[in-house]
C-alpha cells in the first residue's frame, strides 16, 4: 500500500484526482491532505470516502516520515517550491503543471529529478483524453499526407478561484495545456512563436497566438477568457483532408460532448461522438505514476521534458507579446 500526501485541496483535487484515488484505494491511500481551508479539505475527504488527516504545512507531514509519495496540486506560483522540497527527500511525486514560472527554474528541477532517478510524473492529462486518442487513431488509419495548419479555438471560463488571478495569468497558465494537446495529437512541438496579441471585446479577453510547428505547419490559437462555459475546437488541416475535434457543453443535457470528424473537402467521411471521461485523462497519468513506483523505475517519464518544452513555449509567447518579435524554441533533452 502506497501512503500518499496531497498538497492542495482545490477544485482539481476534489473533482478530478479524489474520485480516481477513491477507485485506487486498494493500491494507494491518502494519509494526509495539506489544506489551509477546512471546508475544502472536508469536500475532498467526502469524495475519498474515508477519514484523512488534515495538516496545515508540508513540514508537519514530512517530519513524521510516514509518506511514500505526494500529489502536488497547488497554485502555479507555489508549485516549484513545494515540488523541489519533496524531491530533495527523494519522494516520488505527481505534479500538476506548469511546474515553474520560468524555463531556468523548471530545467533545474527536471535535472534534479532525472539525476536522482526519482519516480515523477507531470500531469499531462489532456493528451490522454479520449478525443485526442481517437483523433490519433483516425489520423493513423487514414494515412494523411502533410499537415499544413492547426487551428485552435478555446474558450476558458474564469470561474471562482481560491487564488484569484488576472486574465493574463490565466492565459499563460492555460496556454500550456493547448500546446501539450497539439503535441499529443500531431506528434509535433512548437518551433517558433511568431506573434501574440490581446484584444478586449466587452468582458471577453481574447488572445491570438501564431506559431510554427516542427515540419513547417502553422499553429493558430484563439483563446477567449469569459464568464460562460468552457469549450474548445481543434482543426487539423492536411493536404488532402481535415480532422476536427470539438469539446462542447450542452445546456440541455448539462454535459460536455466530444466529437471527432474526418472531412474530405465538403464531405464528412467519419464522425465519432463520446461523452468524455470524468477524470479528464488523469487516470492514465496515475497508472503511469503508480506503475513507476511499484517497478522502482529508473527511467524518466516523458512528461518531464514535455513539461519543460511547454514552459519554453509559454516563455516565448510572453517575450513575443512583450517585444513584438518572433522567438525560436531551442530543443532540449
Amino acid at each position: 500500500m502506497i501512503n500518499l500526501c496531497i498538497v492542495g485541496s482545490g477544485d482539481v483535487v476534489r473533482d478530478r484526482h479524489a474520485p480516481i484515488l477513491k477507485d485506487l484505494s486498494k493500491e494507494t491511500r491518502v494519509a494526509a491532505i495539506i489544506s489551509r481551508r477546512q471546508s475544502a479539505f472536508e469536500e475532498v475527504q467526502k469524495v475519498l470516502g474515508y477519514k484523512v488527516k488534515r495538516c496545515e504545512s508540508l513540514d508537519e507531514v514530512l517530519r513524521k516520515n510516514t509518506i511514500d509519495a505526494a500529489l502536488v496540486a497547488v497554485t502555479p506560483s507555489n508549485t516549484l517550491d513545494v515540488a523541489s522540497r519533496i524531491a530533495r527527500l527523494g519522494l516520488p511525486q505527481y505534479v500538476e503543471k506548469p511546474i515553474a514560472s520560468d524555463v531556468i527554474s523548471g530545467a533545474k528541477f527536471v535535472e534534479e529529478i532525472i539525476s536522482q532517478k526519482i519516480p515523477t510524473v507531470i500531469g499531462e492529462n489532456f493528451q490522454n483524453q479520449e478525443r485526442f486518442s481517437a483523433a490519433r487513431t483516425m489520423i493513423g488509419k487514414c494515412g494523411h499526407k502533410k499537415l499544413t495548419h492547426v487551428v485552435v479555438r478555446d474558450t476558458l471560463r474564469r470561474g471562482l478561484r481560491a487564488n484569484p488571478r488576472t486574465d493574463d495569468d490565466l492565459f499563460l497558465e492555460h496556454f500550456v495545456h493547448i500546446v501539450s494537446s497539439v503535441r499529443a495529437v500531431t506528434g509535433k512541438s512548437v518551433e517558433v512563436v511568431q506573434s501574440c496579441e490581446k484584444r478586449l471585446i466587452g468582458s471577453i479577453s481574447e488572445y491570438i497566438i501564431k506559431c510554427e510547428l516542427e515540419g513547417g505547419a502553422l499553429l493558430e490559437i484563439q483563446l477567449n477568457l469569459t464568464n460562460t462555459w468552457s469549450d474548445d475546437r481543434y482543426s487539423l488541416i492536411f493536404d488532402d483532408a481535415d480532422i476536427k475535434i470539438s469539446h462542447v457543453y450542452s445546456h440541455d443535457t448539462k454535459k460536455y460532448t466530444d466529437t471527432i470528424e474526418h472531412w474530405h473537402g465538403s464531405e464528412k467521411l467519419i464522425e465519432v461522438t463520446t461523452i468524455p471521461d470524468a477524470d479528464c485523462g488523469m487516470k492514465k497519468c496515475w497508472d503511469e505514476f503508480l506503475g513507476m513506483i511499484k517497478k522502482g523505475d529508473q527511467i524518466s517519464s516523458p512528461s518531464l521534458m514535455n513539461a519543460l518544452n511547454d514552459l519554453q513555449v509559454r516563455e516565448a509567447v510572453y517575450l513575443t507579446w512583450r517585444n513584438g518579435s518572433s522567438v525560436p524554441i531551442v530543443k532540449l533533452g
